[in-house]
This record gives C-alpha cells, structure tokens and sequence, in this order.
C-alpha cells in the first residue's frame, strides 16, 4: 500500500497468499469483495515483495524473456503497469543517478563495457546482456561467421497520439502512424529507426528518447509520466551453417540476408523483437487531479 493511501485509512482489498506445493507451484492474489462476499482470487508466475532489489526483478522476469528471443527467435514483451508513484519507471529505467553521464552524453570511453550499476532497471540491464551475448557468440574461434545488427525504435501513445521519441525536432516529438496491412506484422510508419552497436550507445538514445516524453505533476506524483513509453529492439543475427566463406568479411548484414536469399541451405538468419513498455499511470483522472491535453 503506498503511504498516501495508508495515511487515508484506506481498507485492505488484497492478500498474497505463497505456493502451497504440491498443490500449486504458484503464487495467488485475492482481490476483496465488499464485506467478504465474492473474493476473487488469481494465480501469478511470480509475486515478488517490494525489498526484491533491481537485479532479482531482471533475473527472475526477464532473463528468461532475453534468452528465448536470443536464442529461439522469439518476440517478448515486458510490460510495466500500476498506478502513478508505483515504481513503473524506476523498474524500466532505474535511478537516472546511477546511469553514467556518457551513457546520456554517447561517450563510450569512460567506464568499462562490463560495468553493471545495482540499481539499473529492466532496459539498460537488457541491453547490457543482449550486446554481451552477440558479442561472446561474435567472438566465438568456432563460429566465425556470426554476424548481428540490433535496430532501436521509440516511441510514445499520449492521448490519441503516437509520437516518435527518436525526433530530431527540438519542440515536440513528430506524431506517426501504425499500418496494418493484415498480411505482415503492424509497423510503425515515419518513426525512426537507429542501428546501435553497444548496450551504451543504445542507452544514449534512449536517455535522449525518454526526455521528450511527457510528464506532468499530479496529487500522486510530482513527476508522473502522463503517455506510455515504449522501447523496441529489433534484432538480426546470421550465422552461416557450413564452413565454406560465402562472403567476405567486411560485408554488410544486408548483403549477408542476400546470400541467405540465394543459398538458404546453407545460412540462418534469425529474426526477433523485444518490446519494453513503461506504461502511464492505471489510477483514475479523479485520483491524479490531472490536467492537460
């Protein structure tokens, strides 16, 4: 319960409840009806209490989210919801405090490519793991033709409105538009799209992204995000099957998709998303007292 509304006396309307093996290997939520009648109670992969530190939350939600779309080529979602002061954003993001000023500044001298901050949010955690494990398999004596391209998107839904946090305007970000043409995935039309090559130049762009978003201040949260943040990774790797040098080494990953085209027995090239959303605040305008487009 968050303090103001235990300053309000507000009543308890929901219990955690632990597993109860051999029954269940899962954890339970149940949500009070008014005077004990119609309890309703729902069952989670995991309930994690608010002590669990930054990496505990990555380690157990979304490392595993990283390690199929790496390794299997599936898209993943991590979404961040609750009301406004719940702690949405400092679980995506982290203390703004301890991320280093060249990650903001694009400076990649600095610190060490290893480094890791203990409070670091979901996002820069993912982005560190994502460019550390392209990079091993890059590396990697016995897989020398491995390449990988990693695609950064993001935007932000405010209102009716979807807004490229990749602008180059100095005002406000330039609105743009899904198309779904119902034969492919829908895309995001007009916004931009950066091709990163480390976990810090990705942060860069994030840094830079997130500070055209929309805040405000509201009766819950000095500073609220007042739009839903979303941040996609777009990531090709190609790894060629036989031992023969299709290409040369130089070649662009678009070339390498080419010779994939032609020769299909014999290069992979895996294809996959991760979508990571700090969304708005859940409450009602009548708690926020919110004002504004």
């Amino acid at each position: 319960m968050l303090p103001n509304s235990a300053e309000s006396n507000a009543p308890t309307c929901v219990e955690i409840f632990p597993p109860t093996p051999p029954s269940t290997q899962h954890e339970a939520v149940k949500l009070k009806g008014r005077n004990g009648v119609h309890d309703k109670t729902f069952t989670f992969d995991q309930i994690l209490p608010q002590q669990v530190n930054q990496s505990h939350v990555y380690q157990s939600c979304v490392l595993p989210l990283i390690d199929s779309s790496l390794q299997d080529g599936y898209n993943a979602t991590v979404l961040a919801y609750g009301q406004t002061g719940s702690g949405k954003t400092y679980t995506m993001m982290g203390n703004e405090n301890t991320v280093p000023q060249q990650h903001r500044d694009g400076n990649k001298d600095e610190t060490e490519e290893s480094d890791v901050f203990d409070d670091w949010g979901v996002i820069p955690r993912a982005l560190h793991d994502i460019f550390a494990r392209l990079e091993e398999e890059k590396n990697n004596p016995n897989n020398q033709s491995f390449k990988f391209e990693v695609n950064l998107q993001c935007v932000e839904l405010y209102g009716e409105e979807i807004r490229d946090l990749f602008t180059t305007s100095s005002s406000k970000p330039t609105t743009v538009k899904i198309r779904d043409s119902g034969e492919s995935e829908p895309e995001v039309i007009g916004a931009r799209t950066v091709t990163v090559s480390s976990h810090k130049e990705a942060m860069h762009y994030i840094m830079r992204g997130m500070s055209h978003r929309v805040v405000a201040s509201t009766n819950m949260n000095a500073v609220s995000s007042r739009s839903h943040a979303i941040t996609t990774l777009k990531i090709t790797q190609w790894t060629q099957q036989n031992t023969q040098q299709l290409t040369r080494p130089d070649d662009t990953l678009a070339n390498l998709i080419v010779t994939a085209a032609t020769e299909k027995d014999q290069v992979e090239v895996r294809h996959s998303k991760i979508h990571l959303v700090d969304l708005a605040g859940s409450e009602s305008l009548k708690r926020t007292q919110a004002e504004g487009e």
